[in-house]
């Protein structure tokens, strides 16, 4: 906390109130502490977990097609997902 609170300029007890959800950072901070461990704004507003959801539900779904008997079902039901994407 102390070097985080250091690095961006602010008070160590700022960064436990962050902690304890007793404030919101400002965006202004969102955007240093981003810079900071070199991720995205987006991962603060939980964008990055929604990418990574939508990518295990893609594999799920693309398994679950590899086991259909008829390859021209795979085929069509692939076709029809990227024009869903």
């Amino acid at each position: 906390q102390e070097q985080l609170a250091e690095a961006i300029g602010i008070a160590k007890q700022t960064i436990q109130k962050y902690e304890s959800g007793e404030i919101k950072m400002s965006p202004e901070i969102i955007h240093l502490c981003a810079k900071l461990f070199k991720i995205s704004v987006g991962y603060f507003y939980g964008e990055d977990q929604i990418q990574l959801n939508n990518n295990r539900v893609s594999i799920m779904i693309a398994s679950e097609i590899s086991r259909l008997p008829s390859n021209d079902i795979k085929k069509n039901l692939y076709q029809l997902l990227f024009l869903l994407v």
